[in-house]
């Protein structure tokens, strides 16, 4: 089925889930081959994408100039020692860690998950370094700057039902949150907990994908949870796949959450999104896919655009 962006309108009293009132215009940025599974994005400052790859190889692509009649994809890197990169994020300027391990079938590998770093200051084509080994994660999922700090990088742990705190200098790593709101709530492999992940405005903020729900939990300034602070609800996604998410676009309290339903034909397995960086495409979110069997069809991961200045948030209270 084709899925969609469930919408959360995060400043309200009592946050719910909405559809937008109308489908939204979206266009095909690129579609990769059949087998060709698109796990996660990020934006380089000068607009161009950045995509993790889980199958069939541990690579990262970029996309040059999304918004033109034809952008250009080339291939980055690919980490040969590992099976998969999942989530990935810029720790300091045009300086992406990205978190990957060994993943099949039967769930993540214990043992095999590493942080990596890939520079784009002064290369399209950057050497990644390998940063940080952590022993005892198991299934990566999605990942977080943590503002302030450019040698730290927080990613979820969808099978421990944890997030894990990496330190880029010294290749140390702890857990830093672990709740019950983290957790799958079963012992199957591959049932996935927290999922997506992000730091903004003092907290942290998740989705479980068994739950259905997102949370957040005040932080401190080092990403660890505050003292006192409490897991909070924000909202109940039913869903059949709850997956990452944003907030925005820039400092609006709106979260875009690539879901499993069939509200707007979007794209054919959404599993991320992230909003432009430049005026141009501000109201832009790009959506990534793993790809899908569509009406017996298979389909690689593929990257759409989705203008999101039709939007109509009237009725909202």
């Amino acid at each position: 089925m084709v899925l969609l962006l469930g919408v959360v309108f995060i400043a309200q009293a009592a946050p719910s889930l909405h559809s937008p009132h109308k489908k939204l215009p979206h266009r095909l940025i690129h579609q990769f081959p059949k087998g060709r599974w698109i796990e996660n994005i990020a934006i380089r400052p000068n607009g161009n994408l950045l995509l993790t790859s889980i199958a069939p190889s541990a690579s990262v692509y970029e996309i040059v100039d999304p918004l033109s009649a034809s952008p250009m994809v080339k291939l980055s890197f690919t980490i040969d020692s590992v099976t998969s990169l999942m989530g990935i994020a810029e720790v300091s300027r045009d300086t992406f860690a990205i978190v990957g391990g060994n993943f099949s079938s039967k769930g993540g590998v214990k043992g095999s998950v590493h942080v990596w770093t890939a520079n784009y200051t002064n290369s399209g084509t950057p050497a990644p370094q390998k940063k940080a080994f952590i022993p005892d994660a198991v299934l990566p999922n999605g990942a977080t700057a943590v503002p302030g700090h450019e040698d730290s990088f927080m990613f979820a742990d969808s099978t421990l039902g944890s997030v894990w705190i990496a330190d880029l200098a010294t290749g140390k790593s702890k857990i830093s949150q672990h709740f019950p709101e983290n957790e799958s709530g079963s012992d199957k492999p591959l049932a996935i907990g927290v999922n997506g992940l992000h730091i903004r405005k003092g907290h942290l903020w998740w989705t479980n994908s068994a739950q259905q729900r997102v949370y957040k939990v005040r932080v401190d300034a080092n990403g660890h949870t505050a003292f006192g602070a409490r897991v909070e609800p924000v909202a109940t996604i039913p869903a059949l796949t709850l997956d990452d998410f944003t907030i925005g676009p820039g400092q609006d309290d709106i979260i875009w959450a690539a879901t499993g339903d069939n509200n707007t034909m979007v794209a054919a397995g959404p599993n991320a999104c992230k909003f432009g960086r430049g005026p141009r495409d501000y109201n832009i979110l790009y959506v990534t896919t793993a790809g899908q069997t569509i009406n017996g069809t298979s389909m690689g991961g593929r990257v759409e655009a989705l203008d999101i200045n039709g939007f109509d948030s009237s009725g909202i209270e």
